[in-house]
């Protein structure tokens, strides 16, 4: 699938790491499969090359709780654990995994809700908030710290408007670095709508 550059709307390409399947792995398998069968993960992914990105679909997704006993009182301040699904994912390479939060609480039209946890110094801290199916990719951004990887998310804003933002890491958190309207002909194709819809978990039949 194609869709638009993070910066001047090149041809951006997002590659699959997903495994469809009918068994449910996880919990949102039964939810998938009364709807459609949106990609459920399997496995763990990683980028492996420069170009290589992940999807939200992409990353294994469960509601046990807080992922790390020591996290749960930073989750516990912002959402209700019985109310969220969570996913771990390092976005630094430094061996230390940072927290993904799903809020079913904060999602809603506009896409999927998410919070995101790093440990700093000893400490688990709110580093981004967002609204809207993402995509982890090796960015590169002028000023902002490239060892992170950057994260591109569509939101839709009114009825019919989609904004595709890019995130960076600067400041021990993610900052915005752009934000642009998708155009009509990009966002009403076939491939973009299956993709903005099954990477948001929403089981319509269009997103717009």
């Amino acid at each position: 699938m194609k869709f638009l550059d993070s910066m001047n709307f090149k041809i951006l390409a997002i590659f699959c790491c997903f495994v469809i399947t009918t068994q449910p792995i996880h919990s949102f398998a039964k939810l998938h499969k009364e709807c459609r069968d949106i990609p459920i993960a399997q496995n763990k992914p990683n980028i492996k090359s420069k170009s290589g990105e992940i999807k939200a679909i992409d990353m294994i997704w469960n509601s046990d709780g807080a992922p790390f006993e020591d996290a749960r009182p930073a989750i516990q301040k912002i959402e209700d654990l019985g109310f969220a699904y969570f996913s771990t994912f390092d976005l630094n390479n430094d061996g230390q995994d940072e927290i993904f939060i799903r809020s079913t609480g904060r999602s809603g039209s506009g896409g999927a809700a998410f919070i995101i946890l790093e440990k700093q110094n000893g400490k688990w801290k709110e580093i981004a908030s967002f609204l809207g199916g993402f995509v982890l990719n090796n960015g590169s951004y002028p000023k902002y710290n490239n060892r992170y990887y950057s994260i591109t998310l569509w939101t839709r804003v009114g009825g019919e408007e989609t904004y595709q933002t890019v995130l960076a890491y600067k400041n021990h958190k993610y900052q915005g670095v752009s934000s642009q309207l998708i155009p009509y002909t990009i966002l009403y194709s076939k491939d973009f709508q299956k993709f903005i819809l099954d990477n948001n978990w929403m089981c319509w039949k269009n997103w717009n």
